[in-house]
Protein backbone atom coordinates (compact mmCIF):
# COMPACT_ATOMS: atom_id res chain seq x y z
CA UNK A 1 0.00 0.00 0.00
CA UNK A 2 2.77 2.47 0.83
CA UNK A 3 4.45 1.91 -2.56
CA UNK A 4 1.28 2.73 -4.48
CA UNK A 5 0.63 5.89 -2.47
CA UNK A 6 4.24 7.05 -2.88
CA UNK A 7 4.23 6.44 -6.67
CA UNK A 8 0.97 8.28 -7.07
CA UNK A 9 2.37 11.22 -5.11
CA UNK A 10 5.46 11.47 -7.41
CA UNK A 11 3.31 11.15 -10.53
CA UNK A 12 0.94 13.89 -9.33
CA UNK A 13 3.85 16.16 -8.41
CA UNK A 14 5.38 15.64 -11.86
CA UNK A 15 2.18 16.71 -13.55
CA UNK A 16 2.00 19.88 -11.51
CA UNK A 17 5.54 20.89 -12.44
CA UNK A 18 5.20 20.05 -16.14
CA UNK A 19 1.99 22.12 -16.43
CA UNK A 20 3.68 25.05 -14.70
CA UNK A 21 6.53 25.23 -17.23
CA UNK A 22 6.13 28.04 -19.78
CA UNK A 23 5.76 26.82 -23.34
CA UNK A 24 5.74 28.83 -26.51
CA UNK A 25 6.33 28.24 -30.21
CA UNK A 26 9.00 29.80 -32.41
CA UNK A 27 7.93 30.68 -35.94
CA UNK A 28 8.96 33.35 -38.41
CA UNK A 29 7.42 34.37 -41.70
CA UNK A 30 9.49 36.53 -44.01
CA UNK A 31 6.92 39.12 -45.05
CA UNK A 32 8.94 41.41 -47.28
CA UNK A 33 12.52 41.72 -48.34
CA UNK A 34 14.16 44.89 -49.48
CA UNK A 35 17.58 44.83 -51.05
CA UNK A 36 19.11 48.24 -51.48
CA UNK A 37 22.32 49.12 -53.25
CA UNK A 38 23.65 52.59 -52.61
CA UNK A 39 26.17 54.09 -55.01
CA UNK A 40 28.58 52.43 -57.39
CA UNK A 41 31.41 50.09 -56.54
CA UNK A 42 33.94 52.91 -56.89
CA UNK A 43 32.28 55.02 -54.17
CA UNK A 44 33.22 52.81 -51.17
CA UNK A 45 29.61 53.13 -49.97
CA UNK A 46 28.43 50.54 -47.48
CA UNK A 47 25.66 48.41 -48.93
CA UNK A 48 22.94 46.84 -46.86
CA UNK A 49 20.40 44.06 -47.11
CA UNK A 50 17.21 44.51 -45.11
CA UNK A 51 14.68 41.77 -44.32
CA UNK A 52 11.38 42.18 -42.46
CA UNK A 53 9.94 39.04 -40.81
CA UNK A 54 6.68 38.50 -38.95
CA UNK A 55 6.68 36.76 -35.57
CA UNK A 56 4.13 34.03 -36.35
CA UNK A 57 4.82 32.08 -33.15
CA UNK A 58 3.94 32.71 -29.54
CA UNK A 59 7.47 33.32 -28.16
CA UNK A 60 8.43 37.00 -28.03
CA UNK A 61 11.59 37.90 -29.94
CA UNK A 62 14.25 39.69 -27.95
CA UNK A 63 17.06 41.70 -29.52
CA UNK A 64 19.90 39.25 -28.80
CA UNK A 65 17.90 36.04 -29.27
CA UNK A 66 16.62 36.08 -32.86
CA UNK A 67 18.89 36.49 -35.87
CA UNK A 68 19.14 36.16 -39.64
CA UNK A 69 21.75 34.27 -41.63
CA UNK A 70 22.55 34.69 -45.33
CA UNK A 71 23.65 31.87 -47.64
CA UNK A 72 24.99 32.42 -51.15
CA UNK A 73 23.37 30.06 -53.66
CA UNK A 74 24.47 31.37 -57.09
CA UNK A 75 27.15 33.86 -58.14
CA UNK A 76 27.82 35.53 -61.51
CA UNK A 77 30.66 34.47 -63.74
CA UNK A 78 33.96 36.05 -62.75
CA UNK A 79 33.75 35.67 -58.96
CA UNK A 80 34.52 32.76 -56.67
CA UNK A 81 31.67 31.68 -54.43
CA UNK A 82 33.90 32.12 -51.37
CA UNK A 83 34.53 35.78 -52.32
CA UNK A 84 30.77 36.35 -52.65
CA UNK A 85 30.24 34.67 -49.26
CA UNK A 86 32.74 37.13 -47.76
CA UNK A 87 30.90 40.08 -49.33
CA UNK A 88 27.47 38.92 -48.12
CA UNK A 89 28.94 37.79 -44.78
CA UNK A 90 27.45 34.32 -45.24
CA UNK A 91 27.00 32.45 -41.98
CA UNK A 92 27.31 35.58 -39.82
CA UNK A 93 24.48 36.31 -37.38
CA UNK A 94 22.55 39.54 -37.99
CA UNK A 95 20.43 40.13 -34.89
CA UNK A 96 17.01 41.73 -34.96
CA UNK A 97 17.06 45.54 -34.81
CA UNK A 98 13.82 45.89 -32.80
CA UNK A 99 14.10 45.40 -29.05
CA UNK A 100 10.98 43.27 -28.45
CA UNK A 101 8.63 41.74 -31.05
CA UNK A 102 5.48 39.98 -29.88
CA UNK A 103 3.22 37.60 -31.82
CA UNK A 104 2.04 39.24 -35.04
CA UNK A 105 4.70 41.94 -34.87
CA UNK A 106 7.39 42.56 -37.46
CA UNK A 107 11.10 42.37 -36.81
CA UNK A 108 13.69 44.02 -39.01
CA UNK A 109 17.07 42.48 -39.79
CA UNK A 110 19.76 44.57 -41.48
CA UNK A 111 23.05 43.25 -42.84
CA UNK A 112 25.75 45.83 -43.57
CA UNK A 113 27.71 44.44 -46.49
CA UNK A 114 31.23 44.95 -47.76
CA UNK A 115 32.02 46.54 -51.09
CA UNK A 116 31.12 44.29 -54.03
CA UNK A 117 33.77 43.64 -56.65
CA UNK A 118 31.95 41.86 -59.50
CA UNK A 119 28.70 43.03 -61.10
CA UNK A 120 25.97 40.51 -61.85
CA UNK A 121 23.09 38.53 -60.39
CA UNK A 122 23.57 36.89 -56.99
CA UNK A 123 21.00 34.46 -55.58
CA UNK A 124 20.86 34.43 -51.79
CA UNK A 125 18.92 32.46 -49.21
CA UNK A 126 17.88 34.14 -45.97
CA UNK A 127 16.73 32.26 -42.86
CA UNK A 128 15.68 33.32 -39.35
CA UNK A 129 16.95 31.48 -36.24
CA UNK A 130 16.13 31.53 -32.53
CA UNK A 131 18.42 31.53 -29.48
CA UNK A 132 18.69 27.71 -29.65
CA UNK A 133 20.17 28.09 -33.19
CA UNK A 134 17.08 26.46 -34.73
CA UNK A 135 15.63 27.74 -37.99
CA UNK A 136 12.18 29.07 -37.07
CA UNK A 137 10.54 29.47 -40.46
CA UNK A 138 10.89 28.74 -44.10
CA UNK A 139 13.84 30.43 -45.72
CA UNK A 140 13.40 32.98 -48.47
CA UNK A 141 15.31 33.26 -51.73
CA UNK A 142 16.43 36.72 -52.84
CA UNK A 143 17.93 37.92 -56.09
CA UNK A 144 20.57 40.57 -55.57
CA UNK A 145 21.41 42.42 -58.83
CA UNK A 146 24.39 44.72 -59.04
CA UNK A 147 25.55 46.63 -62.11
CA UNK A 148 28.49 48.92 -62.79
Amino acid sequence: MKKITLSALFFFTGLLYSDALPYCTWKATIATSDVSIIGRKETKTVNSLQVDAENAGTCPWEKNEVYMKISVITVPRGINKSDAEDFFKAGQKFYINNGHVTKGGTGRFVAKLDQIEVAGMYVLQVAIYNKANKEIGSSSTLRFAYSD
